[in-house]
């Protein structure tokens, strides 16, 4: 996922501004060789308790292979296990991480255009298939 460690896209959805960030490397452990995050932020959202960031921390290597397909400009993928942790613009990154909940079920990373969603998927099915193999090998995933 090198060429896409930081992947992102912005668009309006359900009429408001919504920008999706991939980022490869967790963000617990910046080395760890298979974990990256999808931090969703909605720029125009009001102090009125509307949601300012979701946060998914993912591993690559629960990512269900063969699940990765296109629907527009959004990735979307199924996943066996992830963290998910939502920003009301109350909270810093240490509370958002200590809020996260444990989850499973599809996720998606909306990307620019169409064609930046295919290379993301291509890159993204290559990088699931390293990471299964790294856990199949018993190396650190």
């Amino acid at each position: 996922m090198e060429k896409s460690s930081e992947t992102h896209g912005t668009f309006v959805s359900n009429g408001k501004i919504q920008k999706d960030i991939f980022e490869s490397g967790s963000i617990l452990d910046p080395s760890h060789p298979c974990g990256g995050d999808i931090n969703r932020q909605f720029p125009e959202a009001s102090e009125n308790g509307e949601v300012h960031q979701v946060l998914q921390i993912i591993n690559l290597a629960n990512i269900t292979p063969g699940s990765i397909h296109i629907d527009g400009n959004n990735v979307m993928m199924e996943m066996s296990l992830f963290f998910e942790a939502v920003n009301l613009g109350d909270k810093d990154v240490v509370e958002l991480l200590q809020n996260a909940k444990q989850r499973s079920g599809s996720i998606s990373v909306g990307l620019d255009s169409v064609s930046s969603a295919s290379e993301f998927a291509r890159l993204l099915n290559q990088a699931v298939a390293a990471c299964v193999e790294r856990r199949a090998r018993g190396k650190p995933f």
